[in-house]
């Protein structure tokens, strides 16, 4: 049986990080895991590229800038078959409430939150209020 202890792998080439996927085990190097974690990859790329072909909501959490937004944006619809929003949350130190933010880039939408807050469930309710989930995932 595996250990809970894990290898801490740097993919310099993709600057991937894995934490938890080649677990330690006594007298084996980490890529006798790399097979299965090849596996589980493929199967996930596999079932996103299969969701981009609905309409997606990417949330991301973090500082963007107005040009960086339009730059990501521009590379998503490349990529994207599909009709795909973009919610950005930016966090602010002392912000004591939400405040929406229109960059007049369509389909990209941004929010300051508070910084302090990011597990709280009133910012995520205000953030995704109105939506809903559907099958993705058939």
């Amino acid at each position: 049986m595996f250990s809970t202890r894990a290898h801490f792998i740097l993919d310099t080439i993709y600057n991937v990080i894995s934490v938890h996927d080649f677990p330690i085990v006594p007298h084996q190097d980490w890529t006798a895991s790399y097979g299965a974690y090849k596996e589980k990859l493929t199967r996930r790329i596999q079932r996103f590229w299969h969701v981009l072909h609905r309409s997606v909501l990417f949330v991301r959490w973090g500082e963007i800038g107005v040009q960086e937004a339009a730059a990501l944006r521009a590379i998503q619809s490349s990529l994207t078959p599909a009709s795909c929003s973009i919610l950005f949350m930016q966090p602010v130190s002392g912000l004591e409430s939400i405040q929406e933010i229109d960059w007049k880039l369509g389909d990209i939408s941004t929010l300051q939150v508070p910084l302090e807050r990011p597990n709280d469930i009133a910012v995520w309710d205000y953030a995704l209020d109105g939506l809903s989930l559907t099958g993705y995932w058939t």
